[in-house]
């Protein structure tokens, strides 16, 4: 079940919904996935993250490292 405050996360695709539960928070803002509409997937090489926003794409892209850390 879908904690209500990351509601957003149920607009996700049923196959990464979890995924996105298990990973809980953006890592550029470290806001609740889903708490602010539906998170986006982003294809790092090696893995598949979400975001809470658009805004958030171009910073994990630009650094990747940095914000990834914070997931571990």
């Amino acid at each position: 079940s879908i904690p209500k405050e990351m509601i957003g996360i149920s607009l996700l695709p049923v196959v990464d919904q979890e995924a996105a539960l298990a990973q809980r928070t953006c890592p550029v803002t470290s806001d609740l996935l889903g708490a602010d509409g539906k998170p986006i997937k982003i294809q790092i090489p090696g893995r598949t993250v979400f975001v809470c926003c658009q805004g958030c794409v171009s910073d994990l892209k630009s650094n990747p490292g940095e914000y990834l850390s914070k997931l571990q």
